[in-house]
């Protein structure tokens, strides 16, 4: 960064909204391992009949690959996610009513969810500033995930 500052020069922005301190490309490799890891501490914080019943949505395909790759080390159910090509396998046989919720506001939950609460955070400062964000968990989730698949699904 110091050198592309020194001589004036910045490759172009890849993607439409992404920013962060590095090129997208490069910041798209920072933060997933901890990101998970973090998951993982609010997955297993929870009572084992609460666990049961609760998935992990990623909001994008960046996230849902980090659970899904690092995920298992964690002993973490696979991601769900309604982001571009991941929103074709839908919502799996997820049935519970309860999830741990990434990139999402607070706010964009409540109809969503009985009760949205903010359980943990991700910051890390070479990653894209999207992906610093709250991590909510969604009690009481209605309707049911496959009903509201439809609305979830998303092309950025």
């Amino acid at each position: 960064m110091a050198y592309e500052k020194k001589l004036g020069l910045a490759p172009p922005k890849t993607e439409v909204a992404h920013i962060g301190p590095l090129p997208q490309l490069w910041g798209d490799q920072f933060g997933w391992p901890e990101l998970v890891e973090e998951v993982a501490e609010v997955y297993w914080a929870l009572p084992e009949e609460e666990r049961s019943r609760t998935g992990i949505f990623a909001g994008n395909y960046g996230e849902a690959g980090a659970i899904n790759l690092f995920g298992p080390q964690h002993r973490l159910p696979p991601a769900i996610c309604a982001h571009q090509t991941h929103s074709m396998w839908g919502p799996g046989d997820f049935t519970g009513d309860q999830l741990i919720w990434l990139q999402w506001r607070p706010e964009w939950l409540e109809d969503r969810c009985g009760s949205v609460e903010v359980v943990g955070a991700h910051q890390h400062p070479w990653g894209m500033a999207e992906e610093n964000r709250p991590i909510l968990l969604c009690r009481d989730l209605s309707p049911a995930l496959s009903e509201q698949w439809p609305d979830l699904k998303h092309w950025n």
